[in-house]
């Protein structure tokens, strides 16, 4: 829609259309082509047409920056948002208001305040003065050089930049740049408080209290600077004037000519509306009043419009009425809005709920004998829209080219578990129904994981899913520090196996039964009479006494003093807590391995198994958490890096329902809520490890049309009369869907 534009003369209005659907004339007394154009995003509208409701869709809109008029909401809108969340660039808009569009064409309600946003005073820095304080969006203004110093006024413009935001004054051609003169003193303090400064009756006498001029002249001091050039609203010819004070005299040269400007925005503008207002300038007046026949006044009389030197027209639409036309009926296939309307208006037909339009909608006019006339339009079967979602889990091809009635079937792909359901395709141009219940077929044990060798995570892994294989219990890696990953995929056939390699896995061997195993001394070679010791070595731990003392006798045999020294391997502690990691590593023992691998519903980002040693910090690994040491050993190794894994199964589906599941990871949620058009609360479903979404569909109702009435009794004549409530809307949409029309 465009931000500014001529509001067309009634019998222009009769050729506009709308893709199947006629809009009545809009309300335009209060909307009216505007100034200057921003951007602006509108919430959805809830439309009354004459008893039909529909939604349209959030827009962006050209709008523009004016006063306090519905000209700066829309220009021929036929709706207002109750509330509207969008922010005018060049305009601070409050508070929110809910205004009426009447069957006469006119908005009813109080017009919220709109402050007219204006440029932060810029600083030129030192030496420099200007008129740019306060300036509005597209106002002009200049900055040029105090006294002692040189260079040349420069035009600025107060601007808006769509993209940022941001409202400041920029130079029209070069920036200002005045130059501190070398030969005249910069203090003149002393000189000019002896002399007369220049005050209001010098700006009289120099002409600057004219409407026309914006000037920096007020109580300018002795040999000071300023200067004076047509305001907003005023064409100047020549260049801006500078001034300088001389003892309570302005001086210089001639001050431009100021031509005033016609204003060619918010024109009064409304149906039954004429006005004489072609030709006003700023500051001017002229009249509007109902005077196009088949109009007369509501209320009240012609109208005063005053041009601004925004070159905008303010004043009040006078408030016209027409004679109203019989509501439309037609064949139940038809869906129109041709109730309520009045002469001159237009209205749209189209098919209703089940039907698709064949060529193009029809618009029928309100006639000025009370009929409603136009041609029917061709409406033929509504076919629906397959909206199966294509992911791992439906295959939905059957669905294709389906329309009113028919129906389909959905099944589950290859890599789930055998299900399906019917849909079918709706009068609403929707495929309805429940969609089968879609989970990961399981992979069956693979027989190369019975070897004693390895043990594994690969029970009941789910289609799409990985598992671990790693070494069982009493076998170690050999000529390698990792495990396997196992992927669950289809076999040639279609059906789930478990593939992968087989890690190298050697049985764990016993030490030796020689003290030199477990213990060692220093007993070697010790002369006769002196004794020595027998203790356990690094890696195990004493069960009993933790020394044996030995003595060397005076024949050269070495004996103990009774007591022997037993060792065992010590253990790691093993009470390591890592999120969404899972170990083999319960009571393994000093220079041995175990395996970390992801729990359910999480991947290892790394190709491989990591594998863990109880060790020292002399093994050169990392420990793999803060937990205490045993004896100066610990769990080191390689931390797994545990990767989400996203829900693919039990999306939500539904027409009714609009939701954020798309990759929703494991153990996170996600929200399921009624689309637009429905009513009802929202549900959380969250992803299970399994890959499956869980949760339950909210209740969502659709939200149905209302119309109400008004009876007004007058007391001259005893007249009842009963009026839709209706709002108009001027424009061209394209409707998905229908409109469910009221008989």
């Amino acid at each position: 829609m465009a931000a500014s534009r001529h509001i067309p003369s009634p019998a222009s209005r009769r050729n506009v259309s709308n893709w199947g659907r006629s809009i009545p004339s809009p309300c335009l007394s209060m909307m009216t082509p505007v100034r200057t154009t921003f951007l602006a995003t509108f919430v959805p509208l809830s439309v009354r047409l004459a008893g039909t409701s529909w939604a349209m869709p959030s827009s962006t809109i050209a709008m523009p920056a004016t006063t306090p008029a519905l000209g700066m909401l829309s220009s021929g809108a036929t709706s207002l948002p109750k509330t509207h969340r969008g922010r005018f660039r060049g305009r601070k808009f409050r508070p929110a208001a809910t205004l009426t569009c009447t069957v006469e064409g006119s908005f009813v309600g109080v017009v919220p305040e709109a402050a007219e946003a204006t440029c932060p005073t810029p600083d030129f820095g030192n030496g420099t003065a200007s008129t740019c304080a306060g300036r509005a969006i597209g106002e002009e203004c200049y900055a040029y050089c105090l006294s002692g110093f040189t260079g040349s006024p420069q035009l600025y413009t107060c601007v808006a930049n769509a993209t940022t935001g941001i409202i400041d004054v920029q130079p029209s051609a070069a920036d200002i740049s005045c130059t501190p003169e070398a030969d005249r003193r910069l203090s003149l303090t002393a000189a000019r408080r002896l002399s007369t400064p220049c005050d209001g009756a010098s700006m009289t006498n120099f002409g600057l209290h004219s409407a026309e001029f914006v000037h920096s002249c007020d109580a300018v001091v002795h040999d000071d600077v300023c200067i004076s050039h047509c305001g907003r609203g005023y064409e100047m010819s020549g260049d801006p004037t500078v001034l300088v004070c001389d003892n309570g005299t302005l001086t210089g040269g001639v001050l431009p000519t100021c031509t005033p400007l016609p204003c060619i925005y918010g024109v009064p503008s409304a149906l039954g509306v004429e006005h004489d207002c072609h030709n006003a300038t700023t500051g001017g007046n002229c009249t509007a009043g109902c005077t196009v026949e088949g109009f007369g006044y509501a209320s009240g009389g012609a109208e005063q419009f005053k041009c601004e030197a925004t070159g905008e027209f303010n004043g009040t639409i006078p408030s016209c009425q027409r004679v109203m036309c019989t509501d439309l009926v037609l064949a139940s296939r038809f869906s129109h809005n041709c109730v309520g309307m009045a002469f001159e208006d237009t209205c749209g037909v189209s098919c209703a709920k089940g039907w698709t339009l064949q060529g193009f909608g029809s618009q029928f006019e309100c006639q000025a004998h009370g009929n409603i006339t136009g041609i029917l339009p061709n409406c033929v079967g509504n076919p629906c829209e397959n909206t199966i979602p294509q992911d791992q889990a439906f295959s939905g091809e059957d669905c294709d080219g389906l329309t009113t009635g028919l129906t389909c079937e959905v099944t589950c792909k290859p890599g789930s578990t055998p299900n399906s359901a019917m849909m079918t395709c709706d009068d609403s141009g929707h495929l309805h129904g429940t969609l089968p219940i879609c989970r990961p077929a399981l992979c069956p044990a693979s027989t190369a994981l019975e070897d004693p060798s390895l043990d594994h995570n690969c029970q009941d892994v789910p289609f799409g899913r990985s598992c671990s294989v790693f070494c069982a219990e009493g076998y170690q890696l050999n000529g390698t520090d990792f495990g396997e990953v196992w992927d669950c995929v289809l076999d040639g056939s279609g059906q789930p196996i478990l593939s992968g390699a087989i890690p190298p896995c050697e049985r764990i061997t016993c030490a030796s039964l020689s003290q030199s195993d477990v213990l060692v001394d220093n007993c070697t070679n010790i002369p006769a009479g002196s004794s020595c010791e027998q203790h356990c070595q690094e890696g195990y731990a004493p069960v009993n006494a933790s020394v044996a003392v030995y003595t060397c006798d005076m024949s050269g045999q070495i004996a103990n003093d009774g007591a022997s020294v037993f060792c065992a391997a010590v253990a790691c502690n093993t009470s390591v807590s890592l999120l969404n990691v899972l170990h083999t590593c319960d009571g393994v023992l000093a220079n041995r391995s175990c395996y970390a691998y992801c729990r359910d519903g999480f991947e290892l980002q790394q190709n491989e198994v990591p594998m863990w040693t109880c060790a020292t910090e002399a093994s050169g690994l990392a420990a793999v958490s803060d937990v205490p040491a045993i004896d100066g050993y610990a769990l080191r190794g390689v931390l797994p890096v545990c990767v989400a894994l996203p829900c693919l199964y039990n999306i939500p589906f539904g027409f009714e329902y609009v939701h954020d599941c798309d990759s929703t990871l494991t153990d996170a949620t996600c929200t399921v809520a009624c689309a637009a058009g429905f009513e009802g609360p929202s549900n959380i479903w969250t992803c299970q490890p399994d890959g499956l979404l869980n949760g339950s569909y909210p209740v969502c109702l659709e939200v149905t049309t209302t119309v109400t009435s008004v009876t007004a009794t007058t007391t001259s004549t005893v007249t009842s009369s009963t009026t839709s409530s209706t709002t108009f809307w001027n424009g061209t949409v394209l409707l998905r869907g229908y409109l469910d029309a009221a008989p």
